[in-house]
């Protein structure tokens, strides 16, 4: 999914940054496309609820957006876009499996 978010989120917000009259609109519609996917492909391939799937995709997008937004020459943000996300929904994952009180299946 992160992946999935970060392939259509880092173009939106490219394009969008280009064009000063549109530049305040980018993470918007970055971090709204990315929950669509992001919930769309949770609500595909998982048995989390919809609050959960939704919360989650909300966090993967959120923090796509933000992590690609500082501009750092010697950081890719393609791969920081990646991987932060990543490890944020792994940890919540591990810290507390049942986040959004949301599972309805063990994890196995």
């Amino acid at each position: 999914m992160v992946i999935l978010v970060c392939a259509v989120v880092d173009p939106i917000l490219g394009e969008f940054r280009r064009s000063a009259e549109w530049a305040s609109w980018g993470p918007g519609v970055g971090a709204a496309a990315g929950l669509v996917l992001g919930a769309s492909v949770l609500y595909g391939g998982t048995d989390l609820t919809l609050p959960a799937q939704l919360g989650l995709a909300a966090l993967a997008a959120g923090v796509a957006v933000a992590v690609e937004r500082p501009q750092i020459p010697w950081i890719d943000d393609d791969l920081v876009m990646t991987l932060v996300p990543a490890v944020v929904l792994w940890a919540v994952a591990r810290l507390d499996p049942a986040w959004f009180g949301a599972v309805t299946r063990p994890f196995t």
